[in-house]
């Protein structure tokens, strides 16, 4: 679990923070849950917590909506933490499915895994 005081002491002085990489990753509403519990008593700013699409959690986001993410954020390619696996574009559509009529929100890490080609270009 990541270190609330620390964060919020950079969040506090020097604005926006994200951490990344945290463990566990909030894709489950038990995770948040988890997460919440973890960060009573410790947030003397204000915070948002977004959740993650991962391959099959699509039934856990309207549950973690009503129970207060901001939003939420997916990779197309290696998150860097096993945990937190990329989606492919059938995730895509059933999270977005699922998040239809909600207001909610799906962010994407948007990079694309190249894979070197051996083929000039132009010419």
């Amino acid at each position: 679990m990541e270190c609330f005081c620390c964060l919020l002491h950079v969040k506090k002085h020097f604005g926006q923070t994200l951490s990344r990489n945290s463990i566990p990753p909030t894709t489950t509403l038990r995770n948040f849950q988890e997460k919440l519990k973890e960060a009573t008593g410790k947030c003397f700013v204000d915070v948002a917590f977004w959740g993650g699409v991962v391959p099959g959690n699509q039934l856990e986001l309207r549950p973690m909506i009503q129970a207060g993410v901001a939003g939420f954020k997916c990779f197309l390619i290696h998150s860097g933490v096993d945990e937190f696996p990329h989606v492919a574009e059938f995730d895509l559509h059933t999270a977005m499915k699922q998040l239809q009529g909600t207001g909610s929100v799906l962010l994407f890490h948007a990079e694309m895994d190249v894979h070197p080609t051996t083929e000039k270009i132009g010419g």
